[in-house]
């Protein structure tokens, strides 16, 4: 042999190493696909937790709700029978909770700000 052909025989079997060192294009391709699956799980968990922490406001919204709940569940637990002493005691333990906690009064049920139509003046 020449020394051409040597070098370039030489370069083959480089070139060889190299390929039968190299991992396949489907390992590749599978790797690529895995850390994009990976990419998309980080972001979707990062977006989540932000989206779940919310506003400041929200966060005092929840708090507030919270107490208020605190106080409703302690007034059932003093007075939980359903006739009328126990329901007017059991309101003025929730009201007084709320204002030692400085929340807001609950409206009650039939008192709602939003105004509705009688159902004879619906028609």
């Amino acid at each position: 042999m020449n020394r051409i052909s040597r070098r370039k025989a030489g370069a083959h079997a480089r070139t060889a190493r190299r390929l039968e060192m190299a991992p396949s294009r489907s390992y590749k391709r599978c790797m690529k696909q895995a850390c994009f699956v990976a990419a998309l799980l980080v972001v979707g968990i990062f977006s989540v937790v932000s989206a779940r922490a919310g506003s400041v406001r929200e966060q005092q919204a929840m708090a507030a709700w919270h107490k208020q709940d605190e106080c409703a569940r302690d007034a059932f637990v003093k007075f939980p029978d359903y006739v009328p002493e126990s329901n007017a005691k059991r309101a003025e333990a929730t009201r007084q909770c709320e204002r030692d906690n400085h929340l807001p009064e609950r409206v009650p049920a039939n008192e709602s700000p939003i105004k509705t139509i009688p159902d004879d003046e619906a028609n």
